[in-house]
């Protein structure tokens, strides 16, 4: 797995732990429209991501599939450390 893709990865496995927190949330009426548009960004945003990494693997050669160019993927959105504790 190169960098890139540990990335994302890292990015999705983020945003995964704060799904059922942001669920409950919500079913409570907890979480302002704002926090839920922030939210919404976020993994809009790595949707896309994703996305662009199936494309880059469905076009990479056999021979270039162990290192894949994915640098769109180079900088994916994280929570930052102030966020996971507001959410």
């Amino acid at each position: 797995m190169n960098r890139d893709t540990a990335a994302l990865i890292q990015a999705l496995g983020s945003v995964n732990q704060n799904i059922p927190r942001m669920a409950n949330d919500v079913l409570l009426g907890q979480m302002p429209p704002a926090k839920q548009h922030e939210f919404a960004d976020l993994l809009i945003e790595l949707g896309e991501l994703l996305h662009r990494s199936a494309e880059a693997e469905e076009t990479a050669s056999p021979d270039a599939h162990s290192g894949s160019d994915d640098s769109q993927l180079a900088n994916p959105p994280r929570l930052t450390d102030s966020e996971e504790q507001q959410l």
